[in-house]
């Protein structure tokens, strides 16, 4: 029987998603001043759109009401300024105070109050690391020591490892609330097809009807028009070099696409494989065509990193948040993405860092 496709297994596992029962929002301005108060709704995924805005004099009180909607995160800020907001889940009635230190208190939603003790206790820890690390490894940078700053560039990784696992832990935990819900959708794509399957899967039951459900169900069909077994539309480029790079016409068994950046740390670190495949395997056998996603174009960082790496295949640079980009064209969702073409641009491999070991075995097998 013909496998079906990924994610219309999801479509059929379906049921449900749980909704906050929450009516009433309770705003109280304990100062002695008037504020101006904006409530935005998380509608997509880390995207807030505009709910509500009252004004509320000093010392005084205001109650927004709403129906019942799928449970997600809102932010209310005081007069649009954004050093003074606070993001919550209003999964029941529950009251915001805004104080005299221009902080926002929320009471009543214990989703928020355990995501915020989550954030101090782990997240914020390790942001502090990430901060740390990369302050010292541009320092040694400026200064020449290359050995030095690698090593703080190690403990980034180490420290992003480190989040990961901790995420994970709660993500495939067997309790699955809206926060473990919200973490995965903040993961599922760093994960193996195997594990975005069985965490999908057992996530559908509470919340396979959520807009942010469905969205995943959406991006993986996206990623699966793009997936092993299909052939890849040829591209026309110019490399970083101002030489053309025309997909068609490159003649290599293999060709190697990969979808990196100069800020990328996995990418980085991904780096002493994609070497030891280019001095492996001569030019007729395997070429790798590097597509950074960078900052800004053309892009300083990239241009330096490629000259400290002697990175020597080939390069070509695209705005990481633009539109018309090949990332976009292939439904690159993170970085690094990985694609093995065959000489006839069918994809072989896709995937993470994780499929370099398969493709050096299946350059060697065949």
């Amino acid at each position: 029987m013909k496998p079906q496709p990924f994610f219309v297994i999801l479509i059929g596992v379906m049921i449900g998603s749980l909704k906050g029962v929450g009516q009433t929002l309770t705003i109280r301005n304990t100062t002695e001043k008037p504020i101006t108060v904006q409530l935005e709704e998380m509608r997509r995924y880390n995207d807030f759109q505009p709910f509500d805005s009252l004004k509320i004099g000093a010392k005084e009180a205001a109650t927004l009401n709403r129906k019942k909607s799928p449970l997600t995160f809102y932010r209310v800020t005081a007069n649009k300024v954004m050093q003074t907001f606070k993001d919550f889940v209003w999964e029941r009635d529950a009251e915001i105070v805004f104080d005299e230190s221009s902080k926002f208190i929320v009471n009543g939603s214990s989703l928020t109050t355990e995501l915020d003790d989550f954030s101090q206790k782990t997240i914020l820890p390790l942001r502090n690391k990430l901060v740390a690390n990369t302050i010292e490894y541009n320092k040694l940078q400026a200064a020449g020591d290359t050995l030095g700053a690698e090593k703080y560039l190690q403990k980034s990784n180490q420290a992003i490892e480190e989040l990961n696992k901790q995420l994970d832990s709660m993500i495939f935990a067997s309790r699955r609330n809206f926060n473990d819900f919200y973490l995965m959708v903040g993961r599922w794509a760093a994960w193996p097809k195997s594990v975005q399957k069985e965490q999908l899967k057992a996530y559908a039951t509470a919340w396979g009807n959520h807009p942010f459900y469905q969205a995943i169900v959406n991006e993986i069909k996206k990623i699966e028009s793009f997936g092993e077994g299909v052939r890849i539309p040829p591209f026309k480029k110019t490399s970083i070099e101002s030489k053309e790079v025309n997909l068609s016409k490159i003649k290599s068994d293999y060709i190697l696409l990969d979808f990196w950046g100069s800020w990328c740390g996995p990418c980085i670190k991904a780096i002493p494989e994609l070497q030891d495949l280019y001095t492996t395997f001569d030019a007729s056998r395997l070429q790798i065509i590097g597509i950074a996603g960078e900052n800004e174009v053309p892009s300083s960082p990239l241009r330096a990193l490629l000259t400290k790496k002697d990175i020597r295949w080939t390069q070509i640079e695209e705005e990481r948040q633009g539109e018309k980009t090949l990332a976009k064209q292939l439904n690159v969702t993170f970085y690094p993405t990985y694609f093995l073409l065959d000489k006839n641009l069918k994809i072989i491999k896709r995937g993470d860092s994780r499929i370099l070991k398969e493709v050096r075995e299946i350059l060697l097998g065949n």
